[in-house]
């Protein structure tokens, strides 16, 4: 059969254009894919926005601080507290500073009552601190101030009306011999009788001291007694 060259021809014009149309189809899909990739990414970008906003929607917003109002009045400070140097305590009572540093017990707990100028214990005065310069004598009972004949306690070394210190009681003599007595001497150390002795009947007669004029011991109390004396001042037992 002879070779017909117009045919051959037409065959490979043909061919060519099936190979445009595929081209042109594989080149359609591609920019399909495109266009569907960007809206779903511009869609994307919409959502997100979407829920930014109603996010924000839903967040409170503070309120913004409004400016202080000048004050019409200067502010007045706490008043400062003062400590005196005796502390005042509820219902007029006070601490006593100088029993509290002594460690010295005042009606237990160093406080005294708002009706006490001064400190019974040691005669501190109430609001100064300063305790008083008289020591006081030993007190054995009940006693008036000289000073102001102020009613005092057996327990007040002070008065608590004016600060004077306890005094003595007066020298009084025996009332078996007549010796002079100090107050603190519970017996004559002469005659032996007892200082609660009002009075003895006919008086008595001091014993002569035997035996070396030297101090010795009682034997009943064991205080040490002076070698002038017969008589244990503190129990009244007679010298051996």
């Amino acid at each position: 059969m002879p070779f017909d060259l117009m045919a051959h021809n037409r065959e490979l014009e043909g061919h060519k254009v099936e190979r445009k149309s595929s081209s042109r189809f594989s080149l359609g899909s591609s920019s399909d894919a495109i266009a569907d990739s960007s809206a779903n990414e511009l869609a994307a970008k919409m959502e997100a926005m979407r829920k930014l906003d109603e996010l924000q929607q839903k967040t409170p917003t503070k309120p913004k601080a409004s400016p202080a109002a000048p004050s019409s009045s200067k502010e007045v400070s706490p008043p400062s507290l003062k400590t005196p140097n005796s502390a005042e305590c509820k219902g007029g009572e006070w601490r006593c500073k100088t029993c509290s540093e002594r460690k010295n017990d005042a009606h237990g707990d160093y406080t005294c009552p708002g009706d006490f100028k001064f400190c019974p214990t040691c005669g501190e005065g109430a609001g100064t601190g300063i305790p008083s310069e008289v020591p006081p004598q030993p007190v054995t009972g009940d006693w008036d101030c000289p000073d102001c004949n102020e009613p005092c306690s057996a327990s007040f070394n002070y008065c608590v009306e004016c600060g004077s210190a306890h005094p003595p009681p007066p020298p009084h003599d025996c009332m078996g011999c007549g010796e002079v007595m100090p107050y603190s001497w519970k017996f004559c150390p002469d005659c032996g009788t007892a200082a609660s002795v009002e009075k003895v009947e006919g008086g008595c007669s001091p014993p002569k001291i035997t035996g070396d004029e030297v101090d010795w011991t009682c034997t009943k109390c064991k205080d040490e007694i002076p070698a002038g004396f017969n008589y244990c001042h503190e129990c009244g037992e007679a010298r051996h």
